[in-house]
Protein backbone atom coordinates (compact mmCIF):
# COMPACT_ATOMS: atom_id res chain seq x y z
CA UNK A 1 0.00 0.00 0.00
CA UNK A 2 2.78 2.36 0.78
CA UNK A 3 4.26 2.01 -2.73
CA UNK A 4 0.89 2.75 -4.39
CA UNK A 5 0.19 5.84 -2.29
CA UNK A 6 3.68 7.21 -3.06
CA UNK A 7 3.17 6.58 -6.79
CA UNK A 8 0.02 8.71 -6.91
CA UNK A 9 1.76 11.94 -5.74
CA UNK A 10 4.64 11.28 -8.17
CA UNK A 11 2.15 10.92 -11.03
CA UNK A 12 0.39 14.11 -9.96
CA UNK A 13 3.72 15.92 -9.80
CA UNK A 14 4.66 14.68 -13.29
CA UNK A 15 1.27 15.82 -14.64
CA UNK A 16 1.68 19.21 -12.99
CA UNK A 17 5.18 19.64 -14.51
CA UNK A 18 3.88 18.65 -17.96
CA UNK A 19 1.07 21.22 -17.73
CA UNK A 20 3.51 23.88 -16.55
CA UNK A 21 5.80 23.13 -19.48
CA UNK A 22 2.94 23.30 -21.98
CA UNK A 23 1.69 26.64 -20.66
CA UNK A 24 5.20 28.13 -20.78
CA UNK A 25 5.36 27.29 -24.50
CA UNK A 26 2.08 29.08 -25.23
CA UNK A 27 2.47 31.60 -28.03
CA UNK A 28 -0.41 34.02 -28.47
CA UNK A 29 -1.90 34.20 -31.91
CA UNK A 30 -3.16 37.68 -32.65
CA UNK A 31 -5.93 38.04 -35.21
CA UNK A 32 -4.74 39.39 -38.52
CA UNK A 33 -6.68 42.26 -39.96
CA UNK A 34 -6.38 44.31 -43.08
CA UNK A 35 -2.90 45.51 -43.92
CA UNK A 36 -2.16 48.86 -42.33
CA UNK A 37 0.36 51.30 -43.84
CA UNK A 38 1.99 54.04 -41.80
CA UNK A 39 4.02 56.66 -43.62
CA UNK A 40 7.40 57.57 -42.18
CA UNK A 41 8.43 61.17 -42.71
CA UNK A 42 11.23 62.64 -40.59
CA UNK A 43 12.28 66.13 -41.75
CA UNK A 44 15.93 67.13 -42.08
CA UNK A 45 15.32 70.08 -39.76
CA UNK A 46 18.98 71.24 -40.02
CA UNK A 47 20.28 67.84 -38.90
CA UNK A 48 23.89 67.15 -39.87
CA UNK A 49 24.07 63.86 -37.95
CA UNK A 50 21.63 61.03 -37.20
CA UNK A 51 21.55 57.93 -35.03
CA UNK A 52 19.04 55.40 -36.43
CA UNK A 53 18.07 52.20 -34.63
CA UNK A 54 15.76 49.65 -36.25
CA UNK A 55 14.54 46.70 -34.14
CA UNK A 56 12.54 44.15 -36.12
CA UNK A 57 11.85 40.81 -34.45
CA UNK A 58 10.19 39.15 -37.45
CA UNK A 59 9.31 40.34 -40.90
CA UNK A 60 10.94 42.01 -43.89
CA UNK A 61 13.09 45.14 -43.86
CA UNK A 62 14.40 47.15 -46.81
CA UNK A 63 16.73 50.10 -46.17
CA UNK A 64 18.37 52.30 -48.79
CA UNK A 65 19.50 55.85 -49.45
CA UNK A 66 17.95 58.52 -51.60
CA UNK A 67 15.55 60.27 -49.22
CA UNK A 68 15.20 64.05 -49.55
CA UNK A 69 14.06 64.03 -45.92
CA UNK A 70 16.15 62.60 -43.08
CA UNK A 71 14.04 59.43 -43.33
CA UNK A 72 11.02 58.47 -45.40
CA UNK A 73 9.17 55.29 -46.25
CA UNK A 74 6.37 53.12 -44.98
CA UNK A 75 5.70 50.56 -42.29
CA UNK A 76 3.24 47.81 -43.24
CA UNK A 77 1.63 45.42 -40.77
CA UNK A 78 -1.60 43.47 -40.40
CA UNK A 79 -1.71 42.70 -36.67
CA UNK A 80 -2.89 45.69 -34.64
CA UNK A 81 -1.00 44.65 -31.48
CA UNK A 82 2.24 44.65 -33.49
CA UNK A 83 1.96 48.25 -34.70
CA UNK A 84 5.53 49.60 -35.04
CA UNK A 85 6.61 52.09 -32.39
CA UNK A 86 8.58 55.10 -33.63
CA UNK A 87 10.40 57.66 -31.53
CA UNK A 88 12.46 60.66 -32.63
CA UNK A 89 14.44 63.18 -30.62
CA UNK A 90 16.74 66.03 -31.51
CA UNK A 91 19.67 67.61 -29.67
CA UNK A 92 21.35 70.43 -31.55
CA UNK A 93 22.13 69.20 -35.06
CA UNK A 94 21.83 65.50 -34.12
CA UNK A 95 18.62 63.52 -34.53
CA UNK A 96 17.90 60.10 -33.02
CA UNK A 97 15.31 57.83 -34.66
CA UNK A 98 14.18 54.51 -33.19
CA UNK A 99 11.63 52.20 -34.79
CA UNK A 100 10.71 49.03 -32.90
CA UNK A 101 8.42 46.11 -33.43
CA UNK A 102 6.57 45.56 -30.13
CA UNK A 103 7.79 42.60 -28.09
CA UNK A 104 5.81 39.51 -28.93
CA UNK A 105 6.25 35.77 -28.86
CA UNK A 106 4.02 35.19 -31.82
CA UNK A 107 5.20 34.30 -35.29
CA UNK A 108 4.25 36.49 -38.22
CA UNK A 109 4.86 36.11 -41.90
CA UNK A 110 7.18 38.37 -43.90
CA UNK A 111 4.38 39.42 -46.24
CA UNK A 112 2.32 40.79 -43.37
CA UNK A 113 5.10 42.82 -41.69
CA UNK A 114 7.33 44.89 -43.95
CA UNK A 115 9.31 48.09 -43.38
CA UNK A 116 10.56 49.97 -46.43
CA UNK A 117 12.77 52.91 -45.42
CA UNK A 118 14.97 55.44 -47.21
CA UNK A 119 17.63 57.55 -45.49
CA UNK A 120 19.23 60.83 -46.52
CA UNK A 121 22.54 60.43 -48.38
CA UNK A 122 24.24 63.55 -46.95
CA UNK A 123 23.63 63.36 -43.19
CA UNK A 124 26.41 61.64 -41.19
CA UNK A 125 24.78 58.42 -40.04
CA UNK A 126 25.16 55.79 -37.31
CA UNK A 127 22.87 52.88 -38.18
CA UNK A 128 22.04 49.97 -35.85
CA UNK A 129 19.78 47.16 -37.08
CA UNK A 130 18.55 44.29 -34.91
CA UNK A 131 16.69 41.72 -36.97
CA UNK A 132 15.38 38.36 -35.90
CA UNK A 133 13.50 36.12 -38.31
CA UNK A 134 12.82 37.28 -41.83
CA UNK A 135 14.72 38.96 -44.64
CA UNK A 136 16.63 42.23 -44.38
CA UNK A 137 17.94 43.95 -47.49
CA UNK A 138 20.16 47.03 -46.95
CA UNK A 139 21.64 48.98 -49.85
CA UNK A 140 23.78 51.56 -48.02
CA UNK A 141 26.53 52.45 -50.50
CA UNK A 142 25.22 55.96 -51.20
CA UNK A 143 24.92 56.96 -47.52
CA UNK A 144 27.35 59.11 -45.52
CA UNK A 145 28.03 56.42 -42.91
CA UNK A 146 29.95 56.73 -39.65
CA UNK A 147 29.04 53.25 -38.38
CA UNK A 148 26.84 50.26 -39.21
CA UNK A 149 25.95 47.62 -36.63
CA UNK A 150 23.83 44.62 -37.60
CA UNK A 151 22.66 41.87 -35.24
CA UNK A 152 21.00 38.87 -36.88
CA UNK A 153 18.88 36.21 -35.19
CA UNK A 154 17.57 33.47 -37.45
CA UNK A 155 16.97 35.60 -40.52
CA UNK A 156 18.80 36.51 -43.69
CA UNK A 157 20.61 39.81 -44.24
CA UNK A 158 21.93 41.18 -47.52
CA UNK A 159 24.17 44.17 -46.74
CA UNK A 160 25.42 46.11 -49.77
CA UNK A 161 28.09 48.70 -48.93
CA UNK A 162 29.35 49.22 -52.48
CA UNK A 163 29.74 52.89 -53.36
CA UNK A 164 32.11 55.80 -52.96
CA UNK A 165 32.37 56.50 -49.22
CA UNK A 166 33.34 60.00 -48.11
CA UNK A 167 35.24 58.62 -45.08
CA UNK A 168 36.22 55.41 -43.33
CA UNK A 169 33.50 53.88 -41.17
CA UNK A 170 33.05 50.96 -38.79
CA UNK A 171 30.95 47.91 -39.68
CA UNK A 172 29.98 45.21 -37.20
CA UNK A 173 27.87 42.19 -38.13
CA UNK A 174 27.00 39.51 -35.57
CA UNK A 175 24.54 36.70 -35.74
CA UNK A 176 22.96 33.57 -34.41
CA UNK A 177 21.80 30.91 -36.84
CA UNK A 178 20.97 33.38 -39.61
CA UNK A 179 22.79 34.15 -42.85
CA UNK A 180 24.57 37.33 -43.88
CA UNK A 181 25.84 38.32 -47.32
CA UNK A 182 28.05 41.41 -47.51
CA UNK A 183 28.94 43.27 -50.67
CA UNK A 184 31.96 45.57 -50.45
Amino acid sequence: EMKQSAAIPVCLMALFCALLLLTSCYRPVYPEGEEQVETVSVPLDHSSRANVELDLGAGALDVSGGASLLMSGDLRYSIAKLRPQMRTSKVGEATAITIRQPDSHTAISDSKYHWNLQLNNDVLLDLAVNCGAGHTNMNLGTLNLRSVTVSIGAGQVDLDLRGHPKRDYDVSVSGGVGQATLYL
